[in-house]
């Protein structure tokens, strides 16, 4: 196709393709024209952006981490961050009964640390346990040689229940492949603010506490920016007394399934890492000691 400005053309994962026009193809419409007509028209920014600037990434919905900040959350944008040698290795699985599985591993660095989100794997659905975990196996063989046994798993409680075809469980059918998955705490409420608690941790010297390696995980960046958002639907329930009370539950999309396996393994890092802040005992994170830089804690080089 050719090249024009403000045309876009992109083949989808189903093999259709995706036609995009930006109204900067009309040669009449530059961005004073754009300024102009949103103003004109009281046309909102986010709707703006979404419709007319052809950003993919604007969703809608209440997101469910308000608190993140792609830029400050993601410094190294779509550069891969480094497997820093001596870090805590926790992953979480999505395991389910929708055969979307999900999994997604962290890293905690030594003496920073900082929280690092490294390497993600999702379905596009009907994928059995059977066929994921040898595909996280494969994974993360290639991305810790060395030490992919050090890696602690933590999963929903599905995992110990019982499939209907062959009577075995996730944690059973994981186990043939290598993984000892650990079932987590399912209570929505214990989950959010793991996640939460980890986006607000900032290092002494402002740096975030949390980072999403941008290349190796990709869906869970989007979910992180607000594709992972709240059901208004009103359709969770909870009873509480008389009547019903409609409490805030995410939506179950594409994005949901890695952005709950994050949630199982940010449970255990809080578990971990509370503690040693509270009692001041986090060592080397005092800037008058050391100073505190991204190319340590990002791993460049």
């Amino acid at each position: 196709m050719p090249d024009l400005p403000g045309f876009a053309a992109t083949t989808l994962k189903g093999g259709a393709r995706y036609v995009a026009l930006h109204y900067s193809a009309d040669d009449e419409k530059n961005e004073a024209w754009a300024r102009a007509y949103r103003q004109s028209n009281s046309i909102p920014q986010r709707e703006w952006d979404q419709q007319m600037e052809l950003m993919e990434d604007i969703y809608e919905g209440k997101p469910v981490y308000g608190e993140y900040r792609d830029s400050y959350h993601c410094p190294r944008g779509s550069e891969p961050l480094r497997i820093i040698q001596g870090s805590t290795l926790i992953a979480g699985w999505d395991c389910g009964a929708t055969l979307f599985p999900a999994f997604n591993l962290v890293q905690i660095v030594p003496k920073y640390l900082q929280v690092h989100a490294i390497l993600e794997l999702t379905s596009d659905g009907g994928e059995p346990m059977e066929a994921f975990a040898p595909r996280v196996m494969t994974a993360i063989r290639q991305l810790l040689p060395g030490n992919w046994a050090d890696v602690e798993h933590w999963a929903d409680t599905t995992v110990t229940q019982r499939n209907g075809t062959n009577g075995e469980t996730a944690q059973q059918v994981a186990r043939r492949f290598g993984f000892e998955l650990r079932p987590s705490s399912n209570v929505w409420e214990h989950r959010l603010d793991a996640v939460t608690w980890n986006l607000m941790r900032q290092l002494d010297n402002g740096h975030p506490g949390f980072v999403i390696d941008g290349a190796r995980c990709p869906v869970l960046r989007k979910a992180m920016s607000g594709a992972y958002k709240i059901d208004v639907s009103g359709s969770s329930p909870d009873v509480s007394g008389p009547g019903t009370v409609y409490r805030e539950r995410p939506l179950k999309n594409q994005f949901s399934h890695v952005a709950d396996a994050n949630q199982y393994a940010l449970m255990k890092v809080k578990k971990l890492l509370m503690p040693k802040e509270s009692k001041g005992v986090r060592d080397g994170l005092n800037p008058k000691k050391e100073e505190f830089s991204l190319v340590t804690a990002l791993g460049r080089g």
